[in-house]
């Protein structure tokens, strides 16, 4: 498990490749995203603060190491 900060990112790593992950918000219960992650691809998920449904975006991979180097 790992926290997310404002501005900064957490990778993570999929132990069983054929399983969902679950992502959640500030608790169990918060806003949660399930993914399927790619095995062929990075996956990238960016949290964006003040979403009206859902704060999870899922993003093309090209997009998100772009975000990442960015931080970096």
């Amino acid at each position: 498990m790992g926290q997310l900060q404002p501005g900064a990112f957490l990778e993570l790593t999929w132990r069983h490749l054929g399983d969902i992950v679950r992502l959640s918000l500030n608790s169990p219960n918060g806003p949660t995203l399930l993914l399927g992650p790619s095995t062929t691809i990075a996956n990238y998920v960016k949290l964006r603060s003040g979403a009206a449904l859902t704060p999870w975006q899922v993003v093309p991979a090209t997009q998100g190491e772009a975000e990442v180097d960015a931080l970096e």
